[in-house]
């Protein structure tokens, strides 16, 4: 059995860091699959807040290293029985010349820095303030660090742009009418996620079988989160990544969940995530780049 506890910090265009008890590595060890990855978020608080989600962007590792970051999402979220769709292009470019950093020196993020214009399948992306939110002295602060480049849509209200699964989508830098990157995207197979339990959400025992429409290869990522209390506005707060093969099921052991805050939640959030890297380090104008795309189905339960 080969499972790997690792903390890791969730970061793209906004940080999460929030206050819960941390589950101890010596409870994660006995899940039965030869294929799972378990990633931990760790404590740390006082110092970040939330201001924008992995639920929505597919991004669940820290891309603060990456000098570009162009990423696509086809996103569905259901509650309540009712499901909502949208779409999403981004693209962010930074100067590493110029870090944002928390009080005690650590490096977030960098400013964004203007290098053309970025059109998703001709279609011209607006350009938009790229925040982020600290905690100094215990209140929060919003910074706006620069611009970003973004289509999004959402039940086929917005910009007109469109997620074709299984297919590609074309990708152009440009400045002053001259190309300077131009390339492909490929995209998943659409993912259709279900949770059961086998008792109250709450209780010791309670199982949950997760599944999903598998397709036999690859992996999927399933992130479990939270919408806090009197929040139902907010982004989700995520506590655990799990990476597992792409066979359409999985159940979660209660022991898993035993440190989960669910007092402070109104809703618990499974997050299915299938994704497509492409790999374009040959191109010069996004030497230092993460380039991906995703399909996302978020399922939100109510917290009794």
């Amino acid at each position: 059995m080969k499972n790997r506890i690792t903390n890791i910090v969730l970061l793209i265009l906004a940080l999460a860091f929030f206050s819960c008890e941390k589950p101890a590595p010596t409870e994660l060890v006995n899940i039965e699959s030869t294929d799972l990855e378990i990633e931990v978020v760790p404590m740390e608080p006082g110092t970040y807040d939330y201001s924008n989600g992995y639920d929505t962007t597919g991004v669940t590792l820290a891309k603060q290293d990456y000098s570009s970051i162009v990423t696509i999402s086809s996103v569905k979220t259901t509650s309540n029985n009712l499901t909502a769709k949208s779409t999403l292009a981004r693209a962010l470019f930074f100067d590493k010349t110029l870090p944002i950093t928390t009080p005690n020196g650590k490096t977030i993020c960098f400013r964004t820095r203007k290098i053309g214009s970025v059109y998703f399948e001709n279609r011209l992306a607006r350009e938009v303030d790229l925040s982020i939110r600290l905690l100094m002295n215990g209140a929060a602060k919003d910074s706006v660090i620069g611009k970003y480049h973004l289509l999004y849509r959402r039940n086929n209200k917005g910009d007109d742009f469109d997620f074709n699964f299984n297919s590609s989508i074309d990708v152009k830098l440009k400045l002053l009418g001259s190309t300077l990157a131009h390339f492909q995207i490929p995209t998943p197979n659409e993912i259709t996620g279900a949770v059961k339990t086998t008792d109250n959400l709450v209780d010791e025992d309670n199982l949950f079988m997760l599944s999903w429409n598998g397709t036999g290869t690859g992996t999927v990522d399933i992130i479990i989160g939270g919408i806090k209390k009197a929040q139902r506005a907010s982004p989700v707060s995520p506590y655990y990544k799990l990476s597992v093969q792409d066979n359409g099921s999985l159940t979660i052991p209660s022991y898993l969940l035993k440190n989960f805050p669910f007092e402070e939640l109104d809703k618990i959030v499974f997050t299915f995530i299938r994704k497509k890297e492409v790999d374009t380090n040959q191109d010069n104008t996004l030497k230092d780049n993460f380039i991906a795309a995703y399909s996302i189905h978020n399922i939100q339960l109510d917290i009794p």
